[in-house]
């Protein structure tokens, strides 16, 4: 999805913005084939259907040469994605960084300043990217304070 995403924004004339989703595509692809190498290779049907979509927005995207359904495809299997880390977060918020995901959705939103185009197709991934972050970093600060309370 970050490749697509990435790949639609160098089409498109973005500039240097275009360089942190890249970079994000990057770190994703080493830690995929790290753990490939390590032996972590479990996937639950959510990752097929993940992976099946992505293909698909792929498909969409070459075959329409409309990027605007494949970044709405991307958000949407984004969005699926994280249903399991708000699952898991909400047994254990201790196991995930808040941290991480808030500097992400910074990263993000500052990116939103260096953009040399400004259209609904490129700004819409940054943009899901920086709420969705927002929202889970801030999920799993409040579901941590709700089991503090707890005990």
């Amino acid at each position: 999805i970050l490749a697509l995403n990435f790949i639609i924004q160098l089409s498109s004339g973005v500039g240097v913005a275009s360089i942190l989703v890249g970079t994000n595509f990057i770190g994703c692809l080493t830690i995929f084939i790290l753990c490939y190498l390590k032996g972590y290779i479990v996937y639950d049907k959510l990752d097929w259907i993940c992976f099946t979509l992505a293909i698909l927005t792929v498909i969409l995207w070459l075959t329409t040469h409309t990027p605007i359904y494949s970044v709405i495809l991307s958000c949407i299997i984004d969005a699926l994605a994280l249903v399991p880390s708000f699952r898991k977060s909400f047994t254990k918020p201790a196991e995930d960084s808040s941290l991480t995901f808030f500097v992400s959705g910074t990263e993000y939103l500052l990116s939103l300043f260096s953009y040399r185009i400004f259209s609904f197709t490129i700004l819409l991934y940054p943009i899901f990217v920086v709420t969705a972050d927002f929202i889970y970093s801030g999920f799993i600060l409040i579901r941590r304070a709700q089991l503090k309370s707890k005990v």
